[in-house]
């Protein structure tokens, strides 16, 4: 009775989600496995929590929006997250996958002598929580994407050995995207994992395999990715941006996409220099 008491108290008083709270019930018995299967109260507020909880869904960043608000980051002065979010939508990268990239993640097939038309690989460190542990990837094929190789290559050789190629927070990515949103006048709500929801969305919408895209996007289970999937959603978005009479700009900004992406735009200490004033 007493150490309810105390656990009902702490859930509480720190005011935990559901979310948080599972957490530290995990944790709770990986940590202490004399503990395992002795929480049956604490088992029973997450049933009790898991059944009111109203999931708040990502919402979906398709390839046009993505490459459009990438433009405005780059005239604003951060070519590197214009391109980034280009990027990441275009590979379903997690915002974490995104943020610790370096030159050496990116491995151009031309530049090993690969005689193989030209794709680029994206290293993306190994999976933890499986028995093989193998190093992820994710591919650029350049007939499919050539803008984006030729910017890619540019970034990464414009970026110091051991240095990030995007240096920001996933705070500072955040900040970024709701500025331009309200610049542009949209309450859309786009953030950081937007993009990823995206690029789900529009693999659905394209009419691509559900397996596949799971293995493309690197989700771990269906139902993970079921939960980034909302075309409906990103139909509303479409008739907002519509609205907000920036259908014609989003066209355009997509048929000229590398203009905005002058030389000297990733230039290192001009860039990573603003990473603070987010």
């Amino acid at each position: 009775g007493s150490e309810m008491c105390i656990r009902d108290r702490y859930k509480n008083e720190v005011d935990l989600s559901q979310a948080l709270f599972a957490q530290v019930v995990s944790a709770v018995e990986f940590f202490f496995p004399r503990f395992k299967g002795k929480l049956a109260w604490s088992h029973a507020v997450l049933v009790g929590m898991s059944i009111a909880h109203t999931p708040k869904h990502t919402i979906p960043c398709g390839r046009h929006h993505a490459w459009f608000l990438g433009a405005h980051f780059s005239t604003r002065g951060y070519a590197r997250l214009g391109l980034g979010i280009a990027c990441q939508q275009n590979i379903g990268l997690r915002p974490s996958e995104l943020l610790n990239l370096f030159p050496d993640h990116l491995l151009f097939s031309d530049e090993s002598g690969d005689s193989s038309p030209v794709h680029l690989i994206f290293r993306l460190g190994a999976r933890r929580g499986t028995k093989a542990k193998r190093e992820q990837y994710a591919i650029i094929q350049a007939a499919n994407e050539p803008v984006l190789i030729r910017l890619l290559r540019r970034l990464r050789n414009d970026t110091p050995l051991g240095c990030p190629l995007f240096p920001h927070s996933l705070e500072q990515y955040r900040k970024l995207i709701r500025r331009v949103e309200s610049e542009l006048k949209l309450s859309v709500g786009w953030g950081p994992h937007s993009p990823r929801a995206g690029f789900a969305t529009d693999g659905i919408a394209a009419g691509v395999p559900f397996t596949e895209l799971q293995e493309r996007g690197r989700w771990l289970s269906p139902t993970s990715l079921r939960t980034n999937i909302d075309v409906v959603t990103a139909v509303a978005v479409n008739s907002q941006v519509a609205t907000a009479h920036l259908k014609e700009a989003v066209l355009a900004t997509n048929r000229c996409f590398e203009q905005f992406f002058p030389r000297g735009c990733f230039d290192w200490n001009k860039d990573a220099s603003k990473s603070c004033l987010l």
